[in-house]
């Protein structure tokens, strides 16, 4: 997270700290206010993350996940209106057994949705 926001060096600060991304004050450099506010990680499998992908890390916009659900609030993510619903592809993908790969390629083509998930998985 400092890293992220703080380290204009560092890989990935161009898409945190260099968007304008920052950390609380109260956590800035207070590691008992981060820990009292967020509590401890869940698991090995959980990292911070924040609800709001163009939120700062605050108590109000973060939350422990795990990698999987927060690949799935990336700025890239892909949304779709599948029955009414506002979903991200890779939960459509997943809730009716079609490879991602295979769905993305589908709707790139300019399959409609009903079609891209109803047709045969590998047709």
């Amino acid at each position: 997270m400092k890293l992220r926001c703080l380290n204009p060096k560092y890989r990935s600060y161009p898409r945190y700290g260099g968007r304008g991304i920052t950390i609380c004050a109260r956590w800035l450099n207070d590691f008992s206010a981060f820990f009292a506010d967020m509590g401890p990680r869940p698991s090995r499998n959980h990292t911070i993350e924040r609800t709001d992908n163009n939120g700062n890390y605050e108590p109000e916009n973060c939350i422990w996940d795990t990698r999987k659900r927060q690949a799935r609030n990336k700025s890239s993510t892909r949304y779709i209106t599948v029955c009414g619903k506002e979903l991200c592809m890779a939960d459509v993908a997943e809730q009716f057994g079609i490879p991602y790969g295979r769905l993305k390629a589908r709707l790139d083509i300019g399959w409609p949705i009903e079609r891209a998930i109803t047709a045969a998985k590998w047709g």
